[in-house]
């Protein structure tokens, strides 16, 4: 179960979307949330570790909206590996063939037997791809993860991206599995102003998202700080949606979400409608078609 922002509950509450004793619920919930750094719990009551949509991990992209008045420039400024994260976060789940792919994944998993089935959160590198259905779980789940490029799933609706890896081991000894540009960099070899060696390596990114079908995913409007945004709007809709299904058909029920959040992230309510208007426009794309790489072009 997920907490929701303390804003968009008093936001509900006042609007008469949800009663007193609902509220009580929603503000214990948010504060145990609160007290354990984690956006909600597990069925058997442990934390979910997922550093993206704990209480608190917006800030810097509160910091950046605030620096820019709202301008998502801003967080291509930050240098915050997790920021950048939690951009890909977005993409991958309002990417229609990623949320099929995982969805698929959960489906699998759910139908393990009890005793069979690997507890979340779930590593792609923490299961053991044995024989029987768990190991076929493992390594359906492996395959997936490299596809995506992900270390896991922190539950079935939070992917957890890779990021970079960096090492002064060899190249073999440390090339991660995951899809992704392999890049060697020589000890003598100055990094300072090798533009192109960036130009380099996004062109090579490009080059393998298109001949791998991925193209969408790795594509979205620019900006970590904008997409992270669209991220927690996205998440937070989903769990009052979800869990007020009756008042979500109700007069003035999205007026009023998108206004909780608004007040809560902090954020314009105009932004807000952008980003919801940005993830439900990228989910109703049709997936994109492998294109194969110039050299295997007839």
């Amino acid at each position: 179960m997920y907490g929701l922002p303390e804003g968009l509950i008093e936001t509900l509450a006042a609007a008469k979307h949800i009663d007193a004793p609902a509220r009580a619920a929603e503000r214990a919930l948010a504060g145990l949330c609160r007290r354990a750094s984690a956006p909600g719990f597990h069925r058997d009551g442990t934390p979910v570790a997922y550093r993206f949509l704990a209480p608190g991990s917006a800030e810097p992209a509160a910091r950046a909206s605030v620096r820019s008045r709202d301008s998502e420039a801003d967080g291509r400024r930050l240098g915050d590996p997790d920021l950048r994260l939690k951009a890909c976060a977005a993409r991958l789940v309002t990417d229609p063939a990623f949320v099929r792919d995982f969805e698929a994944q959960r489906v699998r998993w759910a139908a393990l037997p009890e005793d069979a089935r690997p507890r979340l959160p779930i590593r792609r590198d923490g299961l053991d791809a044995g024989p029987g259905a768990a190991g076929a779980f493992a390594t359906a789940f492996a395959g997936f993860c490299d596809r995506w490029a992900l270390a896991g799933a922190a539950t079935w609706d939070l992917p957890e991206p890779l990021g970079p890896v960096v090492s002064g081991a060899p190249p073999a000894s440390t090339a991660p599995r995951a899809l992704g540009v392999h890049v060697f960099i020589p000890f003598h070899h100055d990094l300072d102003g090798d533009a192109r060696l960036l130009r380099d390596v996004r062109r090579a990114h490009r080059a393998q998202a298109l001949a791998s079908g991925l193209a969408d995913a790795a594509a979205g409007p620019p900006g970590h700080a904008g997409l992270a945004r669209m991220f927690e709007i996205l998440h937070w809709e989903r769990v009052a949606s979800a869990r007020y299904r009756t008042a979500r058909r109700t007069s003035g029920f999205v007026a009023d979400l998108v206004r909780g959040l608004a007040g809560s992230l902090p954020l314009h309510e105009n932004r807000v409608r952008k980003w919801r208007k940005a993830a439900s426009a990228r989910l109703r794309r049709r997936p994109a078609t492998p294109t194969p790489p110039p050299d295997a072009r007839p």
